[in-house]
């Protein structure tokens, strides 16, 4: 039995006592609840003392986790010990020794952010708070599509959402005095599910590189954390938004006005956008309406983005992420934020090893990460995925 399960044993028996004081118990019951706590303490008492005989050499990364005062870690607030977490991440990725101390502390954090019983027992270790913030801020600067859905944070892994649904609404009757008043249709609603997938990646980190800064460490894990969920989470979003219900043939100008004037829903026009790639951007952008404009103009505010029709904001991916098919390239149209909602759990979670896989080979501590979250269409009517011949030349 290590310390860790000492301790909760502790904690159990003293528990039991309690309990069996405020129910009442016999003097004979308190006796024996009290024998058994005072063994489960002695082991643990016993356990650290031997512990303490090895005299092991402190390193600079875990003296930043000792505690400046007496109070106990149950003590501490959560801002402080979310701050002295990042000493324990980091002393994680490193491999150093955990000391009982940032046991507590770990455990403090995962009751803090109330992670399902899942997390736990992978036994993983949790993002702090600022290196999380850090990744997020990162990914803003990638072309992030969760930046132009609707994002949720969800705190268990599944559940469900109600959707209003757009129905045909009829006008108020015309009434005279003493008319009976009508009923009106009730709103129709559907019921969204989502459930929580993981999505996990491994990160090679040279020795060498352990060796470094705090500053550095974090800098190297926040920029390739970022990139990956950015990656990830876009790939996801666009496999969803290839299933869309409405589609269109685009091949000039009349076909892409008649996904806007006809096929969307009005209401949506001033929240819609474009979203498409290499091919589909250098089409558009060669694409002359009947006065020989071009549809493509800069914004207004921003000359290095677009608008199509001087209305549309448009987002260009890559044709290595988004890539053209039998050469048709995709083009999505729509208020996006209506047409897909992304469940983030708002967990990224990190374990190494030093040991396994390819690490030992090449001197590496192989990190492993997971992302949670879930992609699904919320309004499938509000977007439109279209394709575009790039064997069409667009006449100028």
């Amino acid at each position: 039995m290590n310390e860790r399960e000492l301790r909760q044993q502790v904690a159990t028996k003293k528990k039991a006592f309690d309990e069996a004081v405020n129910a009442g118990s016999s003097a004979e019951e308190l006796r024996g609840l009290k024998d058994e706590l005072k063994e489960a303490r002695e082991k643990l008492d016993l356990t650290l003392e031997a512990r303490e005989l090895d005299n092991p050499e402190i390193d600079p990364v875990e003296q930043k986790t000792t505690l400046p005062d007496e109070r106990s870690i149950s003590e501490l607030d959560n801002k402080e010990v979310e701050k002295r977490y990042n000493a324990v991440f980091l002393k994680a990725v490193r491999g150093k020794t955990i000391t009982a101390d940032d046991e507590q502390i770990f455990d403090r954090v995962k009751e803090i952010r109330s992670f399902s019983s899942s997390t736990d027992e992978d036994g993983g270790l949790i993002i702090p708070i600022d290196v999380q913030t850090k990744i997020n801020e990162l990914r803003r600067t990638f072309v992030a599509l969760e930046n132009l859905v609707t994002t949720e944070r969800v705190s268990t892994k599944s559940g469900s959402r109600v959707l209003e649904k757009l129905a045909d609404i009829t006008p108020f009757a015309n009434i005279e005095e003493w008319d009976e008043i009508a009923e009106v249709e009730n709103p129709k609603f559907a019921n969204k599910k989502y459930s929580i997938k993981d999505y996990a990646g491994i990160l090679p980190i040279p020795n060498t590189l352990l060796q470094d800064s705090d500053a550095n460490l974090l800098t190297y894990i926040y920029k390739w954390i970022a990139k990956k969920s950015v990656i990830t989470r876009n790939a996801v979003i666009l496999t969803l938004l290839k299933t869309l219900p409405q589609t269109a043939d685009i091949s000039d100008v009349d076909s892409l006005k008649d996904v806007f004037n006809v096929t969307l829903d009005p209401a949506l026009l001033i929240t819609s956008g474009v979203v498409t790639n290499q091919d589909g951007f250098n089409y558009l952008d060669k694409l002359k309406d009947k006065d020989g404009k071009y549809i493509l103009q800069p914004t207004p505010t921003d000359a290095t983005k677009m608008q199509l029709f001087g209305k549309y904001p448009v987002t260009v991916l890559g044709n290595k992420f988004l890539p053209t098919e039998s050469d048709k390239a995709p083009i999505f149209l729509g208020d996006l934020k209506e047409a897909v909602i992304l469940f983030d759990r708002g967990v990224y979670e990190i374990k190494a090893t030093d040991t396994g896989g390819k690490s030992f080979t090449r001197n590496t501590t192989d990190v492993r990460v997971i992302d949670r979250f879930d992609v699904q269409l919320w309004d499938d009517n509000a977007a439109v995925f279209g394709k575009i011949s790039t064997t069409t030349i667009p006449e100028g």
